[in-house]
């Protein structure tokens, strides 16, 4: 295989110099053709559709946008999606796109498409240093190239929402803790007798690590994804319907289910499904089309349920005993709080599950989120009990 660079991540102001360095100065520049480039090795397909454009697609997920951009022989791919950047040689005559992961043979010509003009100031017009700032641009700028066309600044702006509000909820439930602060070491003070600076220094050591084991335990506590404030939460719904892509109505989709929201949310999914063609998001929104908006509505569990309730991929057994089998893992008891059921996990995270009006169960955590579990009645009936459980956090 033919010498090849690649470069992921995103890269300084620099990295066009640095990459051309790299690879040597080539006697002319070889020509970039457009059409549908796939690697053998995992099947990625690579589509050039213009000069400045393209997408691709891996089996299973969906397809990527990407910023071209031809530099001599290489061939820099910005994926709009994620703020990545990739770096492709190309070679034989245009014939192959080689990196250091992936090595693109050309499967089936294409005219190219007219290379579309970008606004100035826009995040295209400039899209090395769009993607250099992408990690710390800030919210106005996020929202800007999010409504430009760019899911990577959707997803940014989301993310930043969603780690302002966990931090928030640590907050207050570390400013609401009754926990009481030792009282200093006699080392540490001023007019004792039993004063040591070498003492007071190990105290104080002693103290830090004790704060942050606390601090470290109320984080754990808190689920990876809250709710948001009800402005943002209408902001990122209309931005997903607005410009929608797989990733951004992925994101948005999470935080509206998490905010309990589950009517914007199915929505926000079939976007992903319909406009992105995330297959992920095909087979998450596949068994919530069925539901009405009246039956989209989460009410309070009043008691435990009994017997196995089936979704796809993933089951829950309750018994009468108050214990819950959640897929293959061994029975752990279950709790009611907050008007959900809560079980804890080996990892030390609660599964969370919702009851619908319908009397389904859907899941609200990072390993059945959408999931929806309808009762199959395979299992005896059982008399349901409820647990008298203490609060899990």
């Amino acid at each position: 295989m033919p010498p090849s660079t690649a470069h992921r991540g995103h890269l300084s102001r620099g990295w066009i110099a640095a990459l051309l360095l790299s690879l040597g100065s080539a006697a002319s520049a070889q020509p970039l053709l457009c059409g549908t480039f796939k690697d053998a090795d995992s099947g990625a397909r690579l589509t050039v559709e213009s000069p400045v454009q393209g997408s691709r697609l891996i089996p299973g997920a969906a397809p990527e946008p990407y910023n071209l951009e031809q530099l001599e022989d290489v061939l820099m791919l910005a994926n709009l999606a994620t703020g990545d950047i990739e770096a492709l040689q190309i070679i034989d005559e245009g014939h192959s796109l080689a990196g250091e992961e992936r090595y693109y043979t050309l499967e089936s010509t294409a005219v190219c498409q007219a290379s579309p003009v970008f606004a100035a100031g826009s995040c295209r017009a400039d899209i090395a240093s769009c993607m250099d700032d992408m990690a710390v641009a800030g919210p106005e700028r996020w929202r800007q190239w999010c409504r430009e066309g760019v899911p990577a600044g959707c997803n940014r702006l989301i993310e930043d929402y969603r780690s302002d509000a966990r931090n928030a909820l640590v907050l207050d439930i570390a400013l609401a803790s009754n926990r009481e602060e030792p009282a200093e070491p006699a080392a540490c003070q001023r007019g004792s007798t039993d004063v040591d600076a070498e003492a007071c220094k190990q105290a104080e050591a002693v103290g830090r690590v004790r704060d942050a084991a606390w601090a470290f335990s109320v984080a754990r506590s808190i689920p990876r994804d809250v709710p948001l404030p009800a402005a943002q939460l209408d902001e990122v719904s209309t931005l997903c319907r607005e410009h929608p892509s797989a990733s951004a109505c992925h994101a948005a989709a999470v935080a509206l289910w998490a905010s309990a929201r589950l009517l914007p949310a199915r929505d926000a999914l079939q976007l992903a499904c319909s406009i992105g063609r995330d297959p992920q998001a095909c087979s998450s929104v596949a068994p919530l089309a069925a539901l009405s908006s009246a039956d989209l509505v989460i009410v309070d569990v009043a008691t435990l349920p009994c017997g196995r309730y089936a979704a796809q991929g993933h089951s829950l057994v309750f018994g009468d005993d108050a214990q819950v089998q959640v897929d293959a893992s061994g029975r752990q008891p279950a709790v009611m709080r907050e008007g959900a059921i809560r079980v804890r996990n080996e990892e030390g995270e609660d599964h969370v599950f919702w009851q619908l009006a319908n009397g389904d169960l859907v899941g609200n955590d990072r390993w059945a989120r959408f999931a929806r579990y309808q009762r199959d009645g395979s299992s005896p009936t059982c008399g349901a009990r409820a647990s008298a459980g203490t609060a899990l956090r």
